[in-house]
This record gives C-alpha cells, structure tokens and sequence, in this order.
C-alpha cells in the first residue's frame, strides 16, 4: 500500500502536468457545472442549509486538490474558506480556482488544526485516497464544532459487482474504500461517544454516463434538464445506489 509521502508524490507529478485541464471548474457551461456540483447540491439543501448559516461559518476542505469544492463553498457565502491539500501543486492550482480562499499544506491524516476549528469540513472524493481513510475521518472529527460532511463511493452490491477496487494503476495505486451509513455511525461514535448524530444518503453518480446522455441534446441549456430527468430515474432504485453522502453532526 502507499505510504503518505508516495500519495503525496502521485500527486505532485498530477498536478505538475502541464496539459492538465481543470477548466471544469471555472467553466459557466451548464450541463457541466450540473454533473461537477450535483452531490454537493444534494448536500447543501438536505443536510447543511437546514442546520448551518454559510454567512456566520467558517469551512475547510479536505483532500482538497485544486479548489473545486473551497470555490463552491465561497459561493454559498461561507465566511472563511480553507483548503488544504497535500501537494503543494495542487495549491497553486487553488490560488487561482477558488482566489478567495486560504490554502494550508496538510496530510489528512493529521491535520494541522486545533479542535474543534471550523463550523463546517467536507471531504469529496479524498478519503479513499488515504492509506488510513477512518483516521483521516477521525481528524474531520476532531477539527470540526459543528458538522462534518463525507462525500465518497459507498459500499453496496451495486459498487462491488461493478465497481473499481483499485486507483491509479501503476507504484502508487490506491486501495478503494467505500462507506455506508453504519460504518460511518460507528466510526463517529467510537470518538465522539453519545455526543453526535449521523444522516446519510445513498444515490447513483454516473457523471461520465450522463455526460454523454446530455450532450445529445443540441440545445445547451436544455442538458442539464436532460441528466437531472435521467437521475431522478434513478432515485426510484437510490437504495442500490454506487455513492455515498454522510454527515455527522455533533451535539
């Protein structure tokens, strides 16, 4: 398995490419914001608008890479914004995707912050990159006060029949590790004791596949309407569904 220091080279040599395109995350170009921000969508209004004012909060991005979700983030209003990635190129990617934001160098299996630090940490994608993905979950935990939200491939049928066990062919490939709502119940609890709640909710996410469902739309403002019809679907069979939202709240 890779260590932090070899995830940390993959990384750095990613994000050093000089073809490496990140345009989709500044792009104003409907049916891709669509498919680049939908589970944070579902995110922000069932589980963070309900019980969080973005205006009077503060966030950090774990695993942040080159500032996708910290420029969401900035979007809703959040007060201060942090994201922090291990390689420091990706930060330099940050610097420009999300300006407004504070950027910090972190390993996210020990983060450079003290308890209970920011009102809100989200990680999307990133966990499963760790060597120890449930320490890198206890540290959201630990620097959180408010809620901690996990965005990550869940672990079902569905994902163990069709889904990719392995990452990143080649040195530093990664392990996979997916979620499920009782696995994230107990891994909350076993720190945080009786002082927490968990909410979870399991959808399908097939952004390569409803890509290609709206762009055979020729009308480009009617795509994102397309996909959204294609997922709602989806939402019938949710329960089998190959991702996976959860949030821990503390009391």
């Amino acid at each position: 398995m890779p260590s932090v220091q070899d995830q940390k080279n993959s990384f750095d040599k990613s994000f050093g490419k000089q073809a490496l395109d990140l345009s989709h995350h500044t792009t104003t170009d409907p049916l891709t914001r669509f498919a680049r921000d939908r589970r944070l969508e579902i995110a922000w209004t069932q589980l963070i608008r309900p019980v969080l004012d973005p205006a009077a909060s503060s966030a950090l991005v774990v695993c942040g890479g080159a500032g996708g979700e910290a420029r969401w983030l900035l979007d809703k209003g959040f007060q201060r914004v942090v994201n922090s990635e291990l390689s420091p190129e990706g930060l330099q990617y940050s610097s420009r995707i999300a300006p407004g934001a504070e950027t910090a160098e972190a390993n996210a299996e020990a983060l450079p912050f003290p308890d209970s630090s920011f009102d809100l940490v989200l990680v999307q994608d990133g966990l499963h990159h760790l060597p120890r993905p449930v320490l890198g979950f206890h540290e959201m935990l630990r620097v959180t006060r408010h809620l901690a939200l996990v965005i990550e491939p869940h672990d079902g049928l569905v994902a163990r029949c069709l889904g990719t066990e392995w990452e990143n062919p080649g040195p530093h490939e990664n392990f996979v590790f997916r979620w499920n709502a009782r696995l994230m119940e107990q891994a909350a609890k076993s720190q945080l004791g009786r002082g927490c709640r968990t909410r979870c909710i399991r959808h399908f996410n097939h952004n390569m596949w409803t890509m290609k469902i709206g762009l055979i739309c020729p009308f480009q403002q009617m795509r994102p309407w397309l996909t959204r019809t294609f997922y709602q679907t989806t939402d019938a069979a949710r329960v089998l569904g190959n991702s996976f939202i959860g949030l821990v709240e503390k009391k």
